[in-house]
């Protein structure tokens, strides 16, 4: 079961959109690479840079899961259906994103 877990987590990582919450500060110290950034606090206001990504798979990760979870639960009240709190960073990078 954990090589199924593991593998599905490998197909998202191809193919997701990965949104890092944190500020801009902790962005330009050290973020997944192809991260876009938003702040947790602007997701709603800056939707349309991720509004024609609304089907895909979307990772949201922070420094340790909050405000992921804060940022998720914004966009699925949007309506996006494919999103998942990635956890922070450290999470981030022992799922092998770097």
């Amino acid at each position: 079961m954990l090589f199924l877990f593991v593998g599905l987590w490998g197909c998202q990582r191809q193919t997701a959109l990965i949104i890092d919450v944190r500020s801009q500060g902790e962005y330009n110290t050290e973020h997944i690479a192809n991260a876009i950034l938003i702040p947790h606090e602007t997701i709603g206001s800056e939707i349309e840079k991720i509004e024609e990504n609304r089907g895909r798979e979307i990772i949201i990760y922070c420094r340790s899961g909050h405000r992921a979870g804060l940022a998720k639960t914004i966009l699925e009240g949007m309506g996006y259906t494919h999103v998942t709190n990635g956890g922070g960073l450290m999470d981030m990078k022992a799922k092998g994103y770097q």
